[in-house]
């Protein structure tokens, strides 16, 4: 934003795992391999076992994928920075808002903001494993963003990232 007395600028910055969906692809591939191989080799000998394989591999990459996100899929984790630099070059910052998880401590520099600074002082720190709310967040944490005042979000997400069925669509950035 660009007014007669300042230029603000403000920066979304945040991930999501996709940790327990890649150890489910891997598990579930594995099971499926080994219990279509058994079941195809029952049926049709050594080559309903690589075909049985094949299939039971393909149904538990996406099984494993679909289980392991439902059980434990994580919501983005996030930051609302914003610098306000003024006419006259003097710098304001501040953490806009932050998910509930993880815990956040954010520093400022003290020293001129001229040159590269020595001196940083602890500006806000948020203790995630005291938030009441936190045991929710895995719910809490999909959807539209609630743009709540305070720091903390209490729902939601910037980038309206849903739970959705798999996780780890092409077109959900992770």
């Amino acid at each position: 934003m660009v007014n007669k007395d300042s230029v603000i600028f403000r920066q979304i910055t945040g991930a999501r795992t996709v940790s327990p969906e890649v150890i489910g692809e891997s598990v579930g591939t594995g099971a499926g391999v080994f219990a279509g191989g058994v079941g195809g080799f029952a049926i049709a000998g050594p080559p309903g076992a690589i075909v049985g394989g094949i299939v039971g591999g393909i149904v538990g990459y996406f099984g494993g994928q679909t289980a392991a996100h439902q059980i434990t899929g994580f919501p983005p984790i996030w930051s609302i920075l914003e610098i306000k630099i003024t006419n006259t070059g003097y710098p304001e910052d501040k953490l806009v808002q932050h998910s509930i998880f993880p815990s956040v401590t954010y520093y400022v520099q003290t020293d001129s903001t001229v040159v590269r600074g020595e001196r940083y002082a602890r500006a806000y720190y948020y203790d995630a494993r005291k938030e009441l709310e936190l045991p929710k967040w895995k719910d809490k944490g999909w959807g539209t963003f609630q743009n709540s005042s305070g720091p903390v979000s209490l729902g939601g997400n910037p980038w309206n990232i849903s739970k959705g069925i798999r996780g780890a669509d092409d077109d959900t950035p992770n």
